[in-house]
């Protein structure tokens, strides 16, 4: 299957750059532990503990200063977003035909 741009502008973001191309090329399949090597995941966690590392991720990123998280998160993603907001924007004016 032929990726749509901003998935492979979003794995050449995420990913690192020794697996992309045989993540996005290739379509290799990684075990958990390997996709967070290679980037794919933050981290692996047991299912019985997720609720509790998802809470504990909110409390930690909820008591970051604002609005400077807010802004750098922003920041560190626009390129990205200019990306995949001009690759939907491009593929619905293919697909109307204009």
């Amino acid at each position: 299957m032929t990726l749509p741009e901003f998935a492979v502008e979003l794995a050449r973001t995420r990913l690192s750059k020794r697996h992309f191309d045989r993540a996005a090329v290739h379509a290799t399949i990684y075990d958990p532990e390997a996709a967070v090597d290679v980037g794919f995941l933050n981290r692996v966690v047991e299912a019985d503990r997720i609720e509790d590392e998802a809470l504990q991720a909110a409390i930690r990123l909820g008591a970051l200063p604002q609005p400077a998280f807010c802004n750098n998160k922003r920041l560190a993603n626009a390129p990205l977003l200019g990306e995949a907001v001009a690759s939907f924007e491009a593929r619905l004016r293919r697909q109307l035909g204009s």
